[in-house]
């Protein structure tokens, strides 16, 4: 019998001790409680005598199921499985579920509510917002509202303060698509917008043109060297059109032609250098004057070349500034004759080029340069 009691006091011993730290947490702890759990006051709480008279038995055994539900809502925010949130609260999530091969145990949040979006209330009044949110931190010091967006979703991530990227996605499967974005109807599928950049290509690997994997037509590529490719047809590895590279012209710029150079006096536009050039010599010719609209920072220019009242033969060529003058021609001349062509040419920096009086010609010639377009 005294072996009974010795059992009995110990079980009490350790029921108070549970009961005390329940108490102590659920105290500290400012989450509800889930439905049909309540906190006992210690007044209520029923106490089991030191001795064994009849009953006490009745009585350890039900604060000991008491102590045991309580703790089982301590155990609630360890549990590995699906854990729901009281209608009008917000979801917390902090622990991570594996589950086996074969097995589904999908986290699905369902908005039903067909009166509109969620609402945030802020300091410029009631902005529409997001249904999921995942955000490490508010913005300084004012929170109010900033759970709002310009661009309401039902997936949202917000990086504020302690992490960098607000979204992120990942595929390693063959075919696979780390990122969807799909627009139905008249709907957009994908848009790219920020403050220094709207999008950046990470550049990586061979250029397209060398490699061996299959393509699809439409992918775009940043190759290792910095240059963006387009695929035009599919294949392995399809056809490819460069867009852009160091030192390669991009979008074509048309504008009026203006005359950026004549050099007859008293011709505009005035205040450059005027007179014939003689075989042998070189003249800059700045892109950019006349109000022509080429901007100093033109990777070339599309222009016509015209050799006025020639006294000999001769020929003209145009390059762009900085570079060795070439040994071919962009224009042939004879004497008495104004003739003109068309040409492309580099530019220099501050959309400078250079015009040649090409040495093996006899005669000297005036020239003047119209601009009708440019490149970037």
């Amino acid at each position: 019998m005294s072996d009974q009691h010795d059992r009995i006091h110990q079980l009490e011993a350790q029921v108070a001790s549970l009961t005390d730290k329940l108490e102590s947490l659920l105290a500290n702890d400012p989450a509800p409680r889930p439905p049909g759990i309540e906190r006992v006051p210690a007044s209520q709480v029923e106490t089991v005598p030191s001795g064994p008279p009849a009953g006490s038995r009745r009585n350890l055994l039900k604060l000991a199921a008491g102590a045991a539900a309580g703790g089982a809502v301590v155990a609630a925010s360890n549990t590995t499985g699906r854990v729901a949130a009281a209608d009008g609260e917000a979801v917390t999530a902090g622990e991570t579920t594996t589950t086996t091969a074969g097995n589904r145990n999908d986290t699905v949040l369902a908005y039903t509510n067909t009166t509109g979006g969620p609402q945030t209330t802020g300091v410029v009044g009631t902005t529409a917002a997001n249904v999921f949110l995942a955000r490490d931190t508010p913005s300084g010091i004012f929170p109010i509202g900033q759970d709002a967006s310009a661009y309401p979703a039902a997936v949202a991530g917000y990086a504020r303060n302690v992490i960098d990227h607000g979204m992120y996605g990942y595929s390693s499967t063959p075919a696979g698509v780390g990122v969807v974005g799909f627009g139905a109807g008249a709907a957009t599928g994908l848009l790219a917008r920020g403050g220094r950049a709207n999008a950046e290509f990470y550049n990586d690997g061979d250029a397209p043109p060398a490699r061996s994997d299959e393509h699809s037509r439409g992918e775009i590529i940043a190759d290792g060297d910095g240059i963006l490719w387009y695929c035009t047809v599919a294949g392995t590895p399809g056809t490819w059109q460069r867009l852009g590279a160091a030192g390669t012209a991009g979008a074509l710029t048309l504008i009026a032609p203006v005359r950026v150079y004549d050099s007859r006096e008293g011709q505009q536009p005035l205040g450059v250098v005027k007179g014939p050039l003689s075989p042998g010599e070189n003249r800059a010719v700045d892109c950019t004057v006349n109000s022509s609209g080429v901007p100093s920072n033109a990777a070339g220019v599309v222009l016509n070349l015209t050799a006025a009242s020639p006294v000999a033969v001769g020929n003209l060529a145009v390059y762009p500034d900085g570079t060795p003058a070439p040994s071919t021609s962009t224009l042939n001349y004879q004497p008495g004759m104004n003739i003109a062509n068309s040409t492309i040419s580099g530019c220099g920096p501050g959309a400078i080029i250079q015009v040649q009086c090409g040495p093996t010609g006899v005669g000297a010639t005036d020239f003047v340069v119209d601009i009708s377009g440019y490149y970037l």
